[in-house]
């Protein structure tokens, strides 16, 4: 009978000290887990910290362009504006030519005409 208790007990201090191993084990694992998950962490941080910086480097540029196209809309439409002034300032100019053209011809004609009035008296 002792031996018998003696394995009961050999039994009884195996499966504890399995269950402890057991337990050391899953200790261990999750301790490893923990570090890798800080590990992922720290690298998502410094992956999204130079995401940030990308983006802010990147914004810079974007609102130049921005600014420069606000830039050169406004340039166009004063070109535009020109363009009709330009436009409206030669038909002035086209419309005071055939006036004094018109003015010269009358005075061309009246003067044929006081020659030519003196010349048959």
């Amino acid at each position: 009978m002792a031996k018998v208790q003696m394995k009961k007990q050999d039994s009884i201090e195996l499966a504890i000290r399995s269950t402890e191993e057991v337990e050391a084990e899953i200790a261990r694992e999750e301790r490893e887990d923990a570090m890798k998950l800080a590990k992922e962490t720290n690298d998502l941080k410094e992956a999204m910290a130079d995401l940030h910086a990308i983006v802010k480097k990147d914004q810079n540029k974007l609102e130049k362009i921005v600014d420069e196209v606000d830039d050169a809309k406004e340039t166009v439409n004063t070109a535009a504006d020109h363009l009709v002034s330009a436009a409206e300032l030669d038909k002035s100019a086209r419309k005071k030519k055939c006036i004094c053209m018109s003015v010269i011809f009358l005075m061309l004609l009246i003067t044929v005409i006081l020659i030519w009035r003196q010349v048959d008296d």
